[in-house]
């Protein structure tokens, strides 16, 4: 299965990749682990 991300989830690994000190707020269900795995590969 080839991960797609929504536009939230896109902004989110747009901003980690530009950011080397960051945090994510999202409620749960919004795919932070999906974001944050996205950023680590």
């Amino acid at each position: 299965m080839k991960f797609i991300p929504h536009d939230y989830q896109r902004f989110c690994i747009d901003y980690i990749k530009s950011h080397p000190v960051s945090a994510l707020f999202l409620d749960m269900g919004l795919g932070r682990k999906n974001c944050d795995n996205t950023h680590s590969s």
